[in-house]
Formats: C-alpha cells, sequence, structure tokens
C-alpha cells in the first residue's frame, strides 16, 4: 500500500471546509449565547447583511484571523489549505482559485476570475491582484457556489471576500518581528486610534525579505549560471479613517499599496519524465531551474475607496467607490530549458473603478437588498513581447481590452412563518467590452524590427476559430444575462437549519488578449442546485453542517498556452456533483480550551460534451515537446477538481505557570487531480499532504507572544501549477519546509 494511499485512508473519517470559530464570548448579536466552553458564532455578510453563520442558507468557510494564524496562513495562496474543495494555483504571479472544480486557469490581464475575490466591498478585478499577504484582517469568508445576485461580478464558482479590522476609538498598537529559514526576515504592525469623537485612523503594514532562494540554476546559460531563484522581497501598508459625523452615517477612506519583487512562478522546471522541444529532461533540482534566461517578477498595486453608509429608519443605504491600479512585470522562460525557444516578456497593466449603491432594510416581514452596480476597466499588455530562436514569433503584442459593465439586482427573504424562510433575487448584467491592438516585428523577425505584422481593426489572416467555425469576429461585443437565487430555509429547531437552493451564475465573455485577433471566448453559466443543513448539537459541543449539490455547466472557458501567451477557449458542457461536510467538536476539558476541527468535501466531475478539446500529447522522437490535436474530451475529469479533499486541525490553550501556551495543527489531504483536460497520467498531480504545526507562549493579556512554527512539516512535494504546451510540459512546486520564530507585543485596545 502507498504512501499516499495510507495518508487518506487515516483520515477519510473526517467530515468538509473548516469553519474556525472566534471564542465564545466574540457572538453574533443575533445568535443565541453558548454556554462557558460551547462552539461560539462568526458573524457574516455573505448576503450583505450582517448574520449568525450558521442561520445562512449557504455553503461558507468563514476563518478568523486567529484561525488564519493558528493554521499557518499568511497569505491567500495558503487558503485552500483551510477550505477543502479550494484549489489555488495560478500562472507566474498570478492566483487561479477554484471551488468544487469551477475557476478559470488563465492570467492574462482583462480576464477575470470565476472565483471573485473582494477586500472590503471592492472588486479585484487582475488575477496578479488576488495574490495578497495578511495583516489586519478581521475575517475571511469563502461562499461556495455562484453568487449570480448580491455578488455578480462573475463568480460563477464562488467568492473569497475578505474583510478588515475597522478603525477603532481605543487607541491599539500590534506588532511581530519573525525570522525563518531561508534567511526570511518579516515585520508586521497595526495601529489604530481615535483622533476625535468622531473620528478615527488606523494603519497597517507588512514586510517580508526571503533572502535565499528554494533552489540555483543549475544550467550551463553563462551569466545565469548557479544563480539563487525561486526568492521574493514583498512589503504593502492600508491605512483607513472613519469618520462617523453622527449616529445613522458614517464613511470610511481607505487607501492601500504593495509592491513584490519576487521570481516564483516565473522559475520554471522541466515536468519530471518528461522532455521538452530540444530534448532536454528534468535534471532532479525540484525548486532550481536550467533555464536560458533570468526571471523575474515586479508587481505593484495601488487603490483607494470610500465607503459611505447612512441608517434611515430600518433601512441603510450603502455606497462603495474604489479605483484600483495594478501593474505586473514579468519575465520568464516557456520552455524551461537552456534553448531560447519562447522567451516572454510581459508588461501588464488593469485600471479599474467601481461604484456601487446597496440599499438594505427590513418591512414587516420582509428582508431585502436591492442595488445598482458599474465597472469599468481597461486591462493592456504593454507590450506581450516574445524572443525566441524560430524567427516568425519574435514579436510584440501592444493591445487592450475596455470593459463596461452595469448590473441591477434585488433579493428579498420572506418570513413565511416564525420558522421558514422564502428567498428569492435576481441580477441583470450587461458587460460591454472593446478591443484594440496591434503586433509589431521584433529583431530576427523575416520582415524586419518595426513592422506592423497585424493589428485588431484590420487583419485579412486572422484565423477561424473551432467555438466561432463562422469567423464573426468584431472588436466591440456585449455580453448579457439574467441570473437568480432561489433558495428556502426551515429552522428545525434552535440550533438545526434545513435549506435547499437554486441559483445561476454568469462569467462574461472575454477577448484573447495574448492573441488578439481571435474571436472571443463566450460567456460561461452554470445552474446551481444544493440543499443542506447546518447543526449545533450537543450543547453546542459539536457543529455539524453538511451540503449536497449537483452544477450544470456550459460554455466553460479555458485556457491554453501558446508561445508564452494564453489562449481561451470554450467547452460545451460539464456537470459537476458532490458533497461538503464539516464537523467542529468543543470537548470539555478540565483545564484551557480545545477543539477539532474536520472537513470533508467529495466531488465528481466531468466534461459531458466537449468536442473540441485542445489535447497535448507527448512527441517521442526528435525535437520531442508536444503534439496539439483537436479531439473529444467528453467524459474527462475537469482540471482542478480533486476528487476528495480532507482538512483536520487541533487547537489547544492552556495556561502554564501565569502563561497561556497554544499548540495548533492542521492538516490537508488533496486526493489529487489533472492539470489538463486531456487528463494525460504522466502530468497528473498526484495526492499528498500537507502539514502545519505552530506552538505558542504568551501573557494572559498578549501584551507579549512568542511562537514557533513549521509549515509543510513533512516536505511534500506537491505542484503550485502545471502547464502543458506544444514545447513541452513545464511546473512549479509549492514551497518546501519552512520553519521559523515570531516576537510579538500588543499595547493598549481591550
Amino acid at each position: 500500500m502507498s504512501v499516499k494511499l495510507r495518508h487518506f485512508l487515516a483520515v477519510l473519517t473526517a467530515g468538509s471546509a473548516i469553519v474556525t470559530t472566534m471564542p465564545a464570548r466574540a457572538q453574533a448579536s443575533d445568535a443565541q449565547a453558548p454556554e462557558q466552553g460551547a462552539i461560539g458564532d462568526i458573524v457574516v455578510t455573505a448576503q450583505r447583511r450582517s448574520e449568525s453563520l450558521q442561520k445562512v442558507p449557504i455553503a461558507i468557510a468563514a476563518i478568523t484571523a486567529d484561525g488564519l494564524v493558528k493554521a499557518g496562513i499568511e497569505g491567500t495562496t495558503q487558503l485552500a489549505n483551510v477550505t477543502p474543495g479550494l484549489t489555488l494555483g495560478g500562472e507566474r504571479s498570478t492566483i487561479a482559485p477554484y471551488l468544487r472544480g469551477v475557476g478559470s486557469k488563465n492570467s492574462a490581464p482583462g480576464d477575470e476570475s470565476g472565483v471573485a475575490t473582494y477586500v472590503d466591498g471592492v472588486y479585484i478585478a487582475a488575477l496578479s491582484g488576488v495574490n495578497l499577504i495578511f495583516n489586519n484582517i478581521e475575517r475571511i469568508e469563502v461562499l461556495k457556489g455562484p453568487q449570480g445576485t448580491l455578488f455578480g461580478r462573475n463568480a460563477t464558482g464562488g467568492l473569497i471576500q475578505i474583510i478588515t479590522k475597522k478603525p477603532s476609538h481605543d487607541a491599539m498598537l500590534d506588532g511581530e518581528i519573525g525570522y525563518a529559514n531561508y534567511d526570511t526576515y518579516s515585520a508586521k504592525v497595526y495601529g489604530t486610534a481615535g483622533l476625535s469623537d468622531r473620528i478615527a485612523v488606523d494603519l497597517a503594514a507588512v514586510y517580508v525579505n526571503q533572502n535565499k532562494g528554494y533552489g540555483r540554476n543549475s544550467g550551463s546559460t553563462p551569466g545565469v549560471a548557479g544563480e539563487q531563484v525561486n526568492r521574493k522581497e514583498e512589503w504593502g501598508v492600508r491605512g483607513s479613517l472613519l469618520f462617523e459625523p453622527s449616529d445613522t452615517l458614517n464613511f470610511r477612506l481607505t487607501g492601500d499599496y504593495t509592491h513584490r519583487d519576487s521570481d516564483i512562478g516565473n522559475v520554471r522546471i522541466i515536468y519530471p519524465g518528461t522532455r521538452t522541444t530540444g530534448g532536454y529532461s528534468f535534471d532532479g533540482n525540484d525548486y532550481g531551474t536550467i533555464s536560458n534566461l533570468t526571471s523575474f517578477g515586479t508587481f505593484k498595486q495601488w487603490g483607494v475607496s470610500l465607503v459611505g453608509e447612512w441608517q434611515v429608519g430600518d433601512a441603510t443605504l450603502k455606497s462603495t467607490t474604489a479605483y484600483r491600479d495594478y501593474q505586473n512585470d514579468s519575465r520568464y522562460d516557456q520552455d524551461a530549458s537552456p534553448l531560447s525557444l519562447v522567451d516572454a516578456i510581459l508588461n501588464e497593466s488593469t485600471r479599474s473603478f467601481q461604484q456601487e449603491l446597496v440599499l438594505i432594510g427590513t418591512t414587516g416581514r420582509l428582508e431585502y437588498t436591492a442595488g445598482l452596480f458599474y465597472f469599468h476597466s481597461k486591462a493592456a499588455f504593454e507590450p506581450l513581447a516574445v524572443r525566441s530562436a524560430t524567427a516568425a514569433l519574435n514579436s510584440a503584442i501592444y493591445d487592450d481590452v475596455t470593459t463596461d459593465s452595469y448590473a441591477a439586482f434585488v433579493q428579498g427573504t420572506y418570513r413565511l412563518t416564525d420558522s421558514t424562510r422564502l428567498t428569492a433575487g435576481v441580477r441583470y448584467t450587461r458587460d460591454e467590452r472593446t478591443l484594440d491592438g496591434e503586433t509589431i516585428a521584433l529583431a530576427g523577425h523575416p520582415l524586419g524590427a518595426g513592422t506592423v505584422i497585424n493589428t485588431t481593426d484590420d487583419n485579412p489572416t486572422r484565423p477561424v476559430s473551432a467555438a466561432f467555425p463562422d469567423g464573426a469576429f468584431s472588436n466591440n461585443v456585449a455580453f448579457k444575462k439574467l441570473t437568480w437565487r432561489l433558495a428556502i430555509d426551515h429552522q428545525l429547531s434552535r440550533d438545526v437549519l434545513l435549506y435547499a437552493s437554486y441559483s445561476r451564475g454568469f462569467k462574461s465573455g472575454i477577448f484573447n488578449l495574448g492573441g488578439p485577433y481571435f474571436p472571443p471566448a463566450r460567456p460561461e453559466t452554470i445552474d446551481a442546485f444544493e440543499a443542506g443543513f447546518k447543526s449545533d448539537l450537543l450543547g453546542r459541543t459539536l457543529r455539524l453542517n453538511m451540503s449536497g449539490f449537483y452544477y450544470d455547466y456550459k460554455d466553460l472557458q479555458l485556457n491554453r498556452l501558446i508561445a508564452g501567451a494564453s489562449f481561451i477557449y470554450n467547452a460545451a458542457q460539464a456537470r459537476i456533483y458532490g458533497l461538503d461536510a464539516e464537523a467542529i467538536i468543543a470537548p470539555p476539558v478540565q483545564t484551557g480550551d480545545l477543539q477539532f476541527r474536520m472537513g470533508l468535501s467529495l466531488l465528481d466531475s466531468e466534461y459531458s460534451e466537449f468536442k473540441n478539446a485542445r489535447i497535448y500529447t507527448p512527441r517521442t522522437v526528435a525535437p520531442f515537446g508536444n503534439v496539439e490535436t483537436i479531439t473529444d474530451a467528453s467524459g474527462n475529469q475537469l482540471v482542478n477538481a480533486p476528487p476528495v479533499t480532507i482538512n483536520l486541525g487541533v487547537d489547544y490553550e492552556r495556561p502554564v505557570g501565569g502563561l497561556q501556551a497554544g499548540f495548533s495543527a492542521n492538516y490537508l489531504f488533496n486526493g489529487g487531480f489533472y492539470w489538463d483536460p486531456g487528463n494525460r497520467k504522466d502530468v497528473k498531480q498526484d495526492a499528498y499532504g500537507v502539514l502545519n504545526m505552530r506552538l505558542s507562549l504568551s501573557a494572559p493579556d498578549e501584551r507579549w507572544r512568542l511562537a514557533l512554527f513549521m509549515n509543510n512539516v513533512t516536505d511534500e512535494r506537491y505542484f503550485q501549477n502545471v502547464t502543458v504546451s506544444g514545447i513541452g510540459d513545464n511546473a512549479f512546486y509549492a514551497p518546501p519546509r519552512t520553519y521559523g520564530v515570531t516576537l510579538g507585543f500588543k499595547l493598549g485596545g481591550r
């Protein structure tokens, strides 16, 4: 029996998506007060209003700030460790979240994830902007299933909602410094204070510098041989001003800036067991490379937002205005070999503006939410340049896509009886997209440097797309859709909720900025049917939640990689069904607080119709690499859709000699999945398990705290991303074992 299988069998009896709870003293205002030692509540805003997690008829994983720390979660790249059903891949510095097999792997600007991410109600449009490190977090909510009404912006798979702390009038300063292997230094600080009875401010800052790389360039190319690779330096600041001119009116002005220099995600290895064009293969250096160039990535984002809330009687009018700017410059070797087959240089930008008005209120037995949403963005390659030994590939694409999106939505929950509620919501979305661009020859191209090869306005050689056989194409397109949600829930008892729902989600069509002369991919839609229950049992010492679901998924947007750029095309139809379950146990102990967490996600997926699948198969003779064919992939498993993911966790805190000691461990088992729709077994992600552990000691009032941590304790090797293309298969691993120490302090506050 394999080690992987023994790992799986050892934890198969556990339950699903982890929900780390706050202590019992931090309760939802509308929840029953738990008894001493019982499982506490979490207040969530999954329906745009504050509600107890256990009263919301939606499958949600909610992780508090304390839960993130205990599980060793420092950024979005690690959220999958505590959210079964969620996988996080990505190209270069981007993050590609998949929930229950639904998501998007495309890394090009202009595309948006099928799992939408919001920070304090502000939509994060660029996939590179989703790669965040955490500070001043109050909680993170992961909403599973399409969010086609209240959060309709392309959320076919679900939603990651990050809620930060609000400025407080109680002065407080919280800081932490740390040191870890790979000569990694880190520092975090968060401070807040009141400037007057009506004004409070806060400021958060974070810095991480991994001075040593996980590996080296073991190739022989002069100038790059022996270089350290896979290292990073990142810092960011975020500040808010809260102004409350009256008891019924408040404004929150927020600004943030993030800067990251990292080659992680840009440095690739040739996938073990395969050969790239030219005959090169993996050299056994997991975190290194044999590339002919120095890969890098520099990412900067900044933004400002103004959120205003005005309470009028039983209703609240909320306005969110935000502007964001993303810049992502990177260089990488697509073939990951010493040959100059495809060396890509990408200068990307995305600028977006958002305005949303939401009215939330109650009248009689009806709770209602209505809103208007406007979103504008301009995403561009400035340029996408390819340098290659193949003369015709030496070119640069300068192009951009402008998006104007308009939406109106309304949702109401009506209390049919004291214990039964009916929810109905609808959203209408119209996206208008305009594409503009040209391709220019670089040095080495047969047409001569500076020659305009193609433009989006006049392209007689535009190829016919399999998705648009007639070749129909326009630089200006509009996509519109009506989406909805219907749900019914019944409070069987004070601590048991039953629910069922039917939802439709929509992800807009998109131009290919990497191939601007191809027609846009069609919009994708998903119909989701779900039923489940939420329960607190045995005096609230056991929380057991479960949901079953079925998805009818049409026109899936998939990507393939050609000459350094991602191309989007459609699969016709897929079906997904599965089960999520979670269990939290807080057994009575004589001293301290003990909690066990268990989670399970089971998934069965297949492309029910996919006749135009782009499949890459290895070429067994020179020049090696892969051969692309168009074939029928119907019946194959969806990409990034593991049949099983399991989470196990334990937290234990107790007083020791006048101090507070703590131990936490979190284990994730992923049953493995395919990276490509062809379901190639030679590049399949095998099952893997990741264990994180933490020991802490602190003063009872947390005026100081000391912690030892180790992430990926067993030094498990598993991939963060695998890319298949014509020139071969390349990949990069998730981080190896890391360990270190942190020392923190807290002054003031309550």
